[in-house]
């Protein structure tokens, strides 16, 4: 299953930047495709996505949400107002939701295990 929410992952967030409208500038570009490579690694991988990760596996996590991050701040501080049609919409909206169920999913162990201990 962590194999199909990556690939769509992967899918859905080229859709988004081919459709994009704001400039894919260098910087955006760069951060697209490390997050990309990132997401071949956790696909290479995806077996030891279950429990807990392995050093590498928390690595390249650690990549894939970065990058995101990183991408998001740099199209927001260098894409002047741009228009959004209803299709990059839709896009967006769906890179949106499986950008999160993908995070939700790398990142459950780590963030239940720590409420575990709380209780």
């Amino acid at each position: 299953m962590i194999q199909l929410l990556l690939g769509i992952q992967a899918a859905i967030s080229a859709l988004y930047y081919l459709t994009a409208p704001f400039p894919l500038s260098v910087p955006v570009i760069v951060f697209w495709l490390l997050n990309t490579f990132s997401i071949l690694l956790l696909l290479k991988n995806y077996s030891g996505l279950v429990g807990q990760l392995s050093p590498n596996l928390k690595r390249y996590r650690l990549v894939f949400t970065a990058t995101l991050i990183i991408s998001e701040i740099i199209i927001n501080v260098t894409a002047e107002n741009y228009q959004v049609d209803n299709l990059h919409g839709l896009i967006s909206d769906t890179e949106v939701l499986f950008t999160g169920m993908t995070l939700g999913v790398l990142w459950h162990y780590e963030i239940t295990n720590k409420f575990k201990k709380l209780f």
